[in-house]
């Protein structure tokens, strides 16, 4: 009987684990495939993205400033309580990053 709880909790546990990365999976593409071409008109602080285990574990790393001019790609971003912008910076690999504010005055498609 202990063996069978034993598998029993070993399977559901890796059940929730694959769960979870479908989760960050689908969301990263689903922001990439969404994204749109813009250009900074306002300068604005960004902060690069570092995806956890779920949105929950998940945080901001090191930020840079965009100034205008600067092509990104973006896509509006809202999930359990954080609202804002995720972008790719052209010139910056394909690091995701996180623009905390749900104005749209600093960006123009």
């Amino acid at each position: 009987m202990k063996l069978k709880k034993s598998i029993l909790v070993g399977i559901t546990a890796l059940t929730f684990g694959m769960g979870f990365s479908a989760i960050n999976i689908s969301t990263q593409t689903t922001v990439q495939a969404s994204a749109h071409r813009a250009r900074v008109v306002r300068g604005i602080r960004v902060y690069h993205w570092i995806w956890g285990n779920s949105f929950a574990t998940s945080r901001l790393g090191k930020s840079i400033y965009l100034h205008p001019g600067k092509i990104i790609h973006i896509a509006p971003f809202y999930h359990m309580g954080k609202d804002g912008y995720m972008l790719h910076v052209n010139g910056h690999g394909s690091k995701l990053y996180y623009a905390r504010t749900n104005s749209s005055s600093w960006f123009k498609y």
